[in-house]
């Protein structure tokens, strides 16, 4: 079984509700999670955290999950 609260997530999106859904459920799992409602504070963010975050997300754009680390 993997230690999901060694993970970093930070989740961005401008609708609250899917923000609120993917936080619990991740935290739920164990995951350290931070949220941001658009990219400027999603950056600001990430700027203050003093070690890395494994980020996954959604992007329509992109057309579907990508993850970053």
């Amino acid at each position: 079984m993997t230690d999901t609260s060694k993970y970093k997530v930070l989740i961005v999106d401008d609708e609250p509700d899917i923000l609120e859904f993917m936080e619990y459920n991740l935290r739920k799992e164990g995951y350290n999670v931070l949220t941001a409602k658009n990219g400027s504070e999603a950056v600001e963010k990430a700027k203050k955290r003093n070690s890395a975050i494994d980020s996954f997300g959604y992007n329509d754009a992109c057309n579907g999950w990508y993850r970053s680390v």
